[in-house]
């Protein structure tokens, strides 16, 4: 007998939603409980929805989810050293993404491999916000420098899915590099230059957009797996 997974995504949406009640109305509790939920729950609706057709990019992919699980955590704790260890969880996770976009079937036919020029519009965001944050990053110049090139690096290997999946798998899967882009600068703004908004709508934001992306790159994947 067939098993269905789709009641785990709307409780992934309540956790969601719940965790984000819990940031615009300041409560600690209802934050710390939720937040390592949510990728927890994304890994285990798509390990149990790619299962049966489990393939070497899906693996990568999963890892990604799991080192987003890590990064996740870590930054819960106040410090430097979890600041770091976050950092390097979610550096691991873009790369086992732009590991997944890459060995994916039919690469030469991605947009980017075509026409390399369409990766402009992410190299110039890149810049922009080095050329805006370099001053105020101190020590932490490098590992900023690395994580944005290699975060960056995620979102031109998702735009080349495009040609190799259908449309709503791609639309799925660029969004969320998008989106995850612009949850990380965001806080990278936030943590080295200055906030943008009064809390708790900053916290807010930086969390909507990276639910919001890893929710479109894990359901983007496990379409593309399930037509690969």
């Amino acid at each position: 007998m067939k098993t269905h997974y789709g009641f785990i995504l709307p409780i992934f949406l309540c956790i969601s939603l719940l965790h984000l009640f819990s940031i615009a109305i300041h409560w600690p509790i209802g934050i710390y409980a939720t937040k390592p939920l949510l990728l927890a729950i994304l890994a285990a609706w798509f390990y149990f929805k790619t299962k049966p057709i489990f393939k070497s990019f899906t693996w990568y992919f999963f890892f990604g989810l799991i080192f987003s699980l890590l990064g996740d955590i870590f930054l819960m704790f106040n410090g430097e050293i979890y600041f770091l260890l976050g950092l390097g969880s979610f550096l691991f996770a873009h790369l086992s993404y732009i590991s997944t976009f890459l060995i994916y079937p039919h690469f030469n036919t991605g947009a980017i491999k075509q026409n390399p020029l369409y990766a402009i519009p992410f190299m110039l965001f890149l810049l922009l916000i080095l050329w805006f944050l370099w001053p105020h990053l101190g020590e932490m110049k490098i590992p900023v420098l690395i994580y944005s090139t290699v975060i960056t690096t995620m979102a031109v290997s998702a735009a080349n899915m495009k040609n190799r999946v259908s449309n709503q798998t791609y639309i799925n899967i660029l969004l969320g590099g998008v989106l995850f882009i612009i949850s990380d600068m965001w806080l990278a703004v936030n943590k080295f230059h200055s906030t943008v908004l009064p809390e708790p709508w900053d916290h807010f934001i930086i969390m909507a957009t990276y639910i919001s992306a890893q929710y479109l790159l894990t359901t983007g994947s496990e379409m593309a797996n399930s037509k690969a």
